[in-house]
């Protein structure tokens, strides 16, 4: 064998070591022990309750929320938000599992004696986030593809019929049937969780079972870490009556606003 050959064989070696060692390294980077568990209906619900509310609670003339429009208030305290849930196989290690989720939703649901008549959730899709940057951009670029389908909604399509009479911060299960708008594409879906409420809080918490495939959305695959066509949409919303969001937080169209 020729030194020259020798050479290139060397250094083509080399070149694949190199090759091998930033694939593992940036996978390593990418790798994610610690993802957020799913969100939990709160013990407290931090709602205030005027002595007249909590007279016909006591009575059960008021046990669900009180009529009206409500519309969704999220922030720090609540821990609350919207995002996704999938399971990454890897090309090397076990699987793991990712999570990206935002704070920046609106909506409202209107209380009609014993039912929700109305519901409606709108998402920033573009604001979704992980532990990791980069993952974000290039699953939002390429496959959420937010700058052309930059809101995800859910509509609920019948009335909810709620249970009661029930204590107040008590939770409720609840399964409810609505439409999905993901990646410019609709479809029926159910929602399952808990629920509970104040005269001035109604909390939601609960999830979706989504494949990516019937939204148009490929499953992404980032240097090599292929997401699973399953996935899981959660969610933790809080809503407050309508007169209580402050105004800088309203929209023209009467919900918080979408920055």
């Amino acid at each position: 064998m020729s030194k020259r050959t020798k050479y290139w064989l060397i250094a083509g070696a080399a070149f694949v070591a190199i090759l091998l060692g930033g694939f593992v390294v940036v996978n390593l980077w990418l790798s994610s022990d610690d993802a957020p568990e799913e969100f939990q209906a709160s013990d407290e619900l931090g709602g205030t309750t005027s002595a007249e509310d909590e007279e016909e609670l006591a009575t059960g003339d008021n046990a669900g929320p009180p009529p009206g429009v409500w519309l969704i208030q999220i922030d720090g305290a609540s821990d609350g938000g919207v995002g996704y849930r999938v399971i990454e196989d890897l090309p090397i290690g076990a699987p793991e599992e990712v999570v990206a989720r935002t704070d920046v939703v609106s909506g409202s649901a209107t209380v009609e004696g014993n039912t929700v008549s109305e519901m409606s959730v709108q998402v920033d899709m573009a604001s979704l986030g992980s532990e990791n940057d980069l993952r974000d951009g290039m699953v939002a670029d390429r496959y959420l593809q937010v700058g052309e389908f930059g809101t995800a909604t859910f509509v609920i399509v019948e009335e909810i019929e709620l249970p009661l009479p029930v204590q107040e911060g008590e939770l409720v299960d609840f399964e409810v049937e609505g439409e999905m708008t993901l990646h410019g594409v609709t479809r029926k879906v159910t929602a399952a969780g808990q629920a509970q409420w104040t005269p001035t809080v109604i909390e939601v918490v609960g999830s979706v079972d989504v494949t990516l495939d019937s939204f148009g959305i490929s499953s992404p695959d980032v240097l090599g870490r292929s997401a699973r066509n399953e996935a899981v949409v959660e969610f933790k919303i809080r809503f407050v009556p309508e007169g209580e969001v402050p105004q800088e937080e309203i929209s023209s169209e009467g919900e918080p606003a979408i920055e």
